[in-house]
């Protein structure tokens, strides 16, 4: 699935080439791309912030680059995908135009405190999005000061043939007290969302794709004179040192990142949320016990509700399970808290969120529930012995 076929044509025969992805840190990306073509490759992504190409090259041939003398680094370019469960945890609930109640109240809204915080100072910071798209004309989502990036090969940030994305932004915005759909995290405001589209019509993406879409959240907020909250509602099992030292760099230039623990039911790890700059996120139900498929590790941080989770659909409104819909709640509550709290940085609002949640599951921190269920009020009241509350006037 993971592979593409290039064909080269000459005139005695056609030889068609596997490629594999690859991650390239390079001290000369000029020479560097150069090589890979002449090896019947191509340059898919430039990474300058990180001295990295992202490239294919034909099965085999990334040994010719080893002896290069602006090589820093090699190694595979991972798939990362986005979290949601398959129908072997429980039945497919069916999409449907319009939820039965004119307005539903997710289960989840008063099991993380949101409904006891004031959303409208909301705009004092950037929520971005890095997911599948925005259902940009939905009539339950917001529109005014939702903001994206165009990306060629994805497609348009406004459109979202797969779903995902235009889910996790329900969760966290849909609109409250209009009389349809569902009511978010933020219901009560127009949030600044900023969308980064990595899916096209396929449900993965690549690790270099993933740098790039945080690259663009980043900037955004710069430009914007904003601190950022990323929701990065999709991962994968394998490590990468250039994504870890990436993420590294987006934690040490303030960004909070969110990122779904995984949806295997193990032990194992998923990334980028068990990098120990990003919040991993774990799931749990409507009786604050673990969801089944929730990923169970020394990395997860806080919990959040990721089953049955009722949102948005480009064509209307669904249920979804999985760490990605936990993912947004906590991402959702940080933003409110945080907006509240402007003085504070990034490292403090992740203590507040840490310290102020609902502990569950075993004392203290555990690998099911990280520190506990994610509270939107105890956090700002937390917070209130660090930063004072933004003024109102």
């Amino acid at each position: 699935m993971l592979a593409s076929w290039v064909l080269g044509v000459s005139l005695s025969a056609a030889v068609v080439l596997p490629q594999q992805r690859w991650i390239l840190e390079v001290e000369d990306p000029e020479a560097a791309a150069a090589l890979v073509e002449d090896l019947g490759g191509e340059v898919f992504t430039a990474l300058p912030q990180h001295q990295a190409l992202a490239v294919s090259l034909p099965v085999g041939t990334e040994a010719q680059l080893t002896d290069s003398q602006w090589l820093l680094a090699l190694e595979p370019d991972h798939p990362r995908f986005p979290l949601i469960t398959d129908s072997s945890h429980f039945p497919a609930e069916p999409d449907l135009p319009r939820l039965p109640q004119s307005e539903t109240l997710p289960y989840g809204l008063p099991m993380v405190q949101a409904q006891l915080l004031d959303s409208s100072l909301i705009d004092g910071v950037l929520l971005c999005v890095v997911d599948s798209g925005y259902a940009l004309n939905h009539e339950d989502l917001p529109s005014a000061l939702v903001t994206g990036y165009v990306d060629s090969q994805a497609g348009p940030w406004y459109q979202d043939t797969m779903g995902h994305g235009t889910h996790v932004a329900g969760i966290l915005a849909a609109i409250g007290g209009n009389g349809v759909g569902v009511v978010g995290v933020l219901p009560n405001a127009d949030p600044r969302l900023h969308i980064v589209r990595v899916y096209d019509a396929s449900d993965w993406t690549y690790s270099s794709t993933l740098v790039s879409a945080v690259d663009k959240c980043v900037v955004e907020a710069t430009r914007q004179q904003r601190p950022v909250v990323i929701n990065l509602s999709l991962g994968g099992p394998d490590a990468s040192r250039f994504e870890r030292r990436a993420f590294d760099s987006f934690h040490q230039l303030g960004a909070l990142m969110v990122a779904a623990a995984g949806n295997l039911g193990n032990q194992d790890y998923a990334y980028p949320a068990s990098y120990d700059g990003v919040i991993s996120a774990a799931a749990v139900g409507e009786n604050r016990l673990r969801a089944s498929f929730s990923q169970s590790n020394d990395q997860v941080e806080l919990a959040a509700p990721g089953l049955g989770v009722p949102s948005t659909l480009p064509q209307g409104y669904g249920l979804k399970s999985g760490t990605s819909m936990a993912t947004p709640y906590i991402a959702g509550v940080a933003a409110l808290v945080w907006s509240r709290h402007l003085h504070c940085d990034h490292l403090t609002l992740r203590r507040a969120l840490a310290e102020s949640a609902l502990d569950l599951g075993l004392p203290g921190r555990d690998p099911d529930y990280g520190h506990g269920l994610v509270q939107a009020m105890a956090a700002s009241d937390w917070l209130t012995r660090f930063c004072p509350l933004v003024d109102r006037q």
